[in-house]
């Protein structure tokens, strides 16, 4: 949507472009062309192949999406979600040509926290029960106070283990620079799957190159949360580059 220099969106961990649909239309609003998309086994790509034969990688994903960005004029400005930020910067690093700047949504420095990890079994498995579901969505996922149950629906357990075969079938060393790229890190100030020590942690380990904003009143869920926010402070980034 919309018209202008083309921002690609990649989703984060089971979960599909329809996660981005307010922010999409701000950052339209703003001048640009937003695009994102449903990844493997997730949305309207569920019923995909899943490549039993081999081993997917984050590689396979940033394929995926060196294809949309191909597709939609072949330079693009790039915002990951959670998982999507692993993606994003694989690409950056695989086809620096292709990307102009790379924006990180709740992004955290090496390989998640034990409890995160717990939550997002609990999230994404089919069997986790609804009272035990709830919880670790709003722990996860949510800052104190704010409204967990816009995200009891949108997951898609066969993504949640293509992604995860990926990031582990990937070195972080291969992909945590993120290439050549400038490049925002956009940190929820109550995130407990990538807390805000991970990010200053990455931002530092990058160097100059990466800015970094903290948006308060947000977890790892600030395109429900604070999409507003979001929004301008991505664009703010986008302008400069």
């Amino acid at each position: 949507m919309g018209a202008g220099d083309l921002v690609v969106i990649h989703p984060s961990l089971a979960r599909g472009a329809a996660d981005f649909d307010q922010v999409a239309v701000l950052l339209a609003e703003a001048g640009y062309r937003v695009v994102s998309f449903d990844p493997r086994a997730a949305g309207a790509t569920r019923d995909a192949p899943a490549r039993p034969d081999a081993t997917v990688t984050l590689d396979d994903f940033a394929a995926d999406l060196r294809e949309i960005i191909s597709a939609n004029g072949g330079r693009a400005h790039i915002v990951g979600h959670d998982f999507g930020n692993r993606v994003a910067r694989r690409l950056a690093t695989l086809s620096p040509e292709v990307v102009r700047s790379i924006v990180l949504w709740g992004a955290g420095a090496g390989v998640p926290a034990p409890e995160a990890v717990r939550i997002l079994a609990a999230v994404t498995s089919p069997t986790t029960p609804a009272p035990e579901f709830k919880k670790a969505v709003a722990d996860g996922f949510f800052a104190p106070g704010n409204d967990a149950s816009v995200w009891y629906t949108g997951w898609y357990p066969a993504a949640a283990l293509l992604e995860t075969q990926a990031s582990g079938a990937t070195a972080v060393s291969l992909y945590e620079g993120g290439g050549t790229a400038p490049l925002l890190i956009v940190q929820g100030g109550q995130d407990a799957i990538a807390p805000p020590a991970g990010s200053l942690a990455l931002q530092k380990k990058i160097g100059d190159r990466a800015s970094r904003t903290v948006i308060d009143g947000a977890g790892h869920c600030m395109v429900a949360e604070q999409p507003r926010r979001l929004a301008e402070a991505t664009a703010e980034f986008l302008r400069r580059h």
